[in-house]
């Protein structure tokens, strides 16, 4: 049973590393390889990215006002080197 959670925990991970697009170019190939060859690494991909995709476009974010973003911007410029 620990092994397959292992696995599992393996295999999210390099998901999540491919979806970040934090693979090299050589690793991401040889994931999409074992995507198309492995139901359950394919799978593991669709699932995250719906994941993802529903928190991109159900969670609200409050855009930051004008007056926000100018106090920011000053404090930058006025802040010691």
């Amino acid at each position: 049973m620990r092994e397959i959670q292992q696995l599992n925990d393996d295999v999210l991970q390099r998901v999540n590393l491919y979806l970040d697009g934090a693979m090299t170019q050589e690793a991401a190939a040889n994931f999409r390889s074992e995507m198309n060859h492995n139901p359950a690494v394919s799978e593991a991909l669709h699932h995250e990215q719906s994941f993802r995709d529903l928190l991109r476009n159900s969670v609200h974010r409050r855009k930051a006002s004008p007056n926000l973003i100018q106090n920011i911007k000053d404090k930058i410029r006025t802040a010691p080197h």
